[in-house]
């Protein structure tokens, strides 16, 4: 409720003052998560690996007001923080496809992950499978990117992908996101936009 609240009230805000900004990062400097245009979905993924190499993945997916539409993660176990990143950005995939987000943006903070799907660098052997799971899938999208963007724009998928380490099973939330990620969404629903280097 609280979520569907901030979400409209985002919305609304938006409509009366509307940004010109077209990059995550504005005239004063500032970093920001921008939503897509109308008609089209915003895929933020995220991995997290702890001290004992535990992993988990996490994704959101919004529409162009910012409400959530979908947001999931899952304990991965023991691997490294690419393999988590792209089981996150494979999932959220996965669930864009399901709920037929055919014309969708992706933003992810790893930059090698992008560029390895972008095809501007090779994937290193660990990820190989899943760059080309993620490159299949992404043919059956009608329209999709992927950008590269700062940790500061990224925050609610790294806050989802945090809740992952706390179940055995994967949690899926449908038009909602769990009550510990209302501050990072808060954030980019009414912040004009954090310095590099904030932490939430």
């Amino acid at each position: 409720m609280v979520v569907h609240a901030a979400a409209a009230a985002g919305n609304s805000y938006r409509a009366h003052n509307p940004s010109h900004m077209k990059s995550f990062v504005n005239n004063y400097g500032l970093i920001r998560w921008l939503p897509p245009s109308e008609n089209k979905f915003k895929l933020n993924f995220d991995g997290s690996v702890k001290h004992d190499r535990m992993a988990a993945a996490g994704f959101v997916i919004r529409n162009h007001a910012g409400s959530p539409v979908v947001a999931g993660t899952r304990k991965i176990g023991s691997t490294t923080v690419l393999v988590a990143e792209c089981s996150a950005l494979k999932d959220g995939l996965l669930h864009a496809l399901h709920l037929n987000c055919s014309k969708i943006l992706v933003d992810g903070d790893s930059k090698l992950v992008i560029d390895c799907v972008n095809k501007i660098s090779d994937p290193p052997w660990k990820i190989c499978s899943l760059v080309r799971d993620i490159q299949g899938i992404s043919s059956m999208f009608e329209e999709i990117s992927f950008s590269h963007i700062p940790r500061e724009a990224n925050f609610v998928a790294d806050a989802i992908a945090s809740l992952g380490h706390q179940s055995s099973d994967a949690i899926i939330w449908r038009d909602k996101l769990p009550l510990s990620a209302c501050s990072a969404f808060n954030l980019d629903q009414f912040s004009f936009g954090v310095v590099r280097g904030f932490v939430l």
